[in-house]
């Protein structure tokens, strides 16, 4: 039941006839929404450990999970177009209130590290341009832009999806566009013949075994699929969309560019540079290649890109993640006041909550110990799988037996559903148990939020309660563990 909001409030008063995002909006959300700026280190961060018929390998693999994944997204977005906000409605629909819950507030939260990446890598990218002012980007000059920033495209965001998708459109040219380059500039240098004789690393065919070839594709999987978090990201903001066709076609268009545009980044350096001379190269290593092969103006070209990439995917995310405490509030999984709406249809308190985390979150990586960067990435994904297991398996459930409409086959949607259901559990299986025990902790950290919404309702069934109970008792095994009291 949505929620009356006084008249009187400036922020309550929304149009009667929004705007809707388009399909070439729709695209731009979701292409940037992966291109962030691990892209700009892809080819250094996956030949430290695998060679070019691994890395190939690792693509194949990945490629088509993801695109069970995106088809999941695809298809739900066809079948169900009156559940907004895919996500976290799919959870709710499928598995209750509290797993709805679960998905909308760890999905929020902990995509709120991933924007904590950006934070951290633009100021080590100016770096670059400023020397010794940035540094790694945790430090309080980092901070201090990262803080300023993360204001600013809260303030944008307020101005409504529709004024937003012009902003990301524009950016996601700006960074398209050094990509390709790169490419085309690598492309020129490519020798098949230097390829091929160095196709399977420094240790050649006849050293390298089995197991160290699946070793070296299970490693690159670990990276390759940081990246595609974001896949979902049309379906996000689908009550913005024109309509569910836009959004489907936007999703899968998006996942195309993204994986050709990803592989040919990852695979071209290999034609001309070995994997050991690849795997050595400084950060962001495009601009090193570049710079290599061309000079100074090739990493400039580069790191202009990671600058406009990460603005662009920072304003992205502060979207989505601003959409999902308004549905949720809708449904009373969060508390009423994130249903509040501003004149263009921006849900403000809900922003608003999303900038404070992620500023508490930016003020926090100067604590953190070793790579700060390296952790939020690792807790980002480890926090999407989930999320991700539940919308499968929703469409599994679903197509299994629940209402069909005669738009997709029902056995699609069973095969791309049980498909990436399997790929879901097995990325999770792969996760380091930290991280799970992390997942956990923060899962419990947000259930008085849950509580505090559901106060005067039914707070849990039985089902949801032991589920409940699980993970707390997970969360206190897992960091009694840690710190060396079991």
């Amino acid at each position: 039941m949505e929620i009356a909001v006084a008249s009187n409030d400036s922020w309550a008063k929304t149009p009667a006839q929004p705007k809707r995002v388009g399909l070439f909006g729709l695209v731009c959300l979701v292409i940037s929404a992966m291109l962030g700026g691990g892209v700009y280190n892809l080819p250094q961060s996956v030949a430290q450990g695998a060679s070019a018929v691994a890395v190939l390998f690792a693509w194949i693999v990945t490629g088509l999970g993801m695109l069970c994944l995106a088809n999941v997204f695809r298809i739900l977005s066809i079948e169900k177009p009156e559940l907004k906000n895919g996500i976290y409605s799919y959870a709710e629909k499928g598995f209750g209130r509290f797993m709805g819950f679960l998905v909308a507030y760890g999905y929020w939260v902990c995509n709120c590290f991933a924007m904590v990446v950006y934070a951290i890598l633009l100021p080590s990218t100016l770096d670059l341009f400023f020397p010794g002012v940035f540094g790694d980007g945790t430090n309080w000059a980092s901070i201090s832009l990262s803080s300023g920033i993360t204001w600013l495209m809260f303030v944008l965001a307020c101005r409504g999806a529709q004024s937003t998708a012009i902003i990301n459109a524009i950016g996601t040219i700006g960074k398209v566009v050094p990509i390709v380059l790169f490419i085309l500039l690598m492309g020129s240098c490519f020798s098949g013949d230097f390829f091929a004789q160095h196709a399977l690393g420094s240790q050649g065919a006849a050293t390298l075994e089995r197991a160290q070839f699946f070793d070296q594709v299970g490693s690159t999987m670990m990276i390759t699929l940081f990246l595609f978090i974001g896949i979902e990201g049309a379906v996000v903001v689908s009550g913005e969309a024109v309509n569910a066709k836009a959004v489907s076609r936007a999703t899968m268009i998006g996942f195309t560019v993204t994986l050709v545009l990803y592989v040919l980044v990852s695979i071209v350096p290999y034609g001309s540079f070995t994997q050991d001379e690849i795997g050595a190269m400084a950060n962001p290593s495009m601009a090193a290649l570049l710079a290599s092969h061309f000079g100074l103006w090739g990493a400039v070209l580069v790191n202009v890109g990671i600058v406009i990439s990460v603005l662009s995917a920072w304003l992205v995310w502060t979207v989505m993640l601003g959409q999902m405490p308004f549905y949720a509030a809708k449904d009373r999984v969060f508390p009423q006041v994130f249903c509040k709406e501003n004149r263009v249809g921006a849900p403000v308190p809900s922003l608003l909550a999303t900038t404070l985390v992620v500023q508490g979150l930016i003020v926090l990586a100067h604590f953190v110990q070793g790579n700060a960067w390296q952790a939020m990435v690792n807790i980002t994904a480890v926090m999407a799988m989930p999320c991700y297991l539940v919308c499968s398996f929703y469409l599994f459930k679903l197509a299994l037996r629940g209402p069909w409409s005669s738009c997709v086959r029902r056995s699609t949607g069973l095969a791309f559903g049980l498909a990436a259901t399997l790929f879901s559990c097995y990325l999770i299986y792969e996760a380091n148990i930290e991280l799970l025990v992390v997942a956990c902790t923060i899962f419990v950290i947000g259930f008085p939020i849950y509580l505090w919404a559901r106060r005067k309702e039914h707070v849990f069934t039985k089902s949801e309660a032991c589920l409940a109970v699980i993970i707390v008792i997970a969360a206190i095994v897992g960091i009694c563990s840690m710190v060396g009291l079991i």
